[in-house]
């Protein structure tokens, strides 16, 4: 089987899109990990350097990427369904970047339970969003 992809149509195998989603969320992941770990736990009493930077990478950019994975699979497959663009992809992980820095620096390590929520909320608040713009489109008042 081959699926579309929203933007173009062109056809790839289902198993090089789960890898790419995989991958992805795996990096996405390791990426907001580090830095709401870096700027939360920074804030919180670790302080800012090199130092502090080397065991973001190693405890939140790891929790991150393991987190990360099991989130994005859900988001794409379960709740955008596959159809999801580019720009809305961009939008959930701007999203999740910023609404996760900020919960780390108002609860630290906690921010590691909520950013998966947000993410989710995100994924299904961008798909709810453009299918309600497709859908006034098609029908216009």
């Amino acid at each position: 089987m081959r699926a579309k992809s929203a933007e173009t149509g062109n056809q790839r195998p289902n198993w090089i899109q789960a890898l790419a989603v995989f991958t992805t969320s795996a990096i996405c992941g390791l990426v907001i990990g580090t830095l709401q770990h870096y700027l939360g736990l920074g804030v919180w009493g670790y302080g800012f350097g090199k130092e502090a930077f080397e065991l973001a990478c190693l405890e939140g950019g790891a929790v991150g990427g393991f987190i990360g994975i099991p989130t994005g699979l859900v988001g794409y497959y379960a709740v955008m369904k596959t159809r999801a663009s580019n720009k809305q992809i961009a939008l959930v992980v701007a999203g999740s970047l910023i609404g996760g820095c900020v919960a780390s620096l108002a609860a630290a390590t906690l921010s590691a339970f909520v950013t998966p929520i947000l993410t989710l909320l995100l994924c299904a608040r961008v798909k709810r969003s453009t299918t309600l713009r497709a859908s006034s489109e098609l029908n216009p008042a």
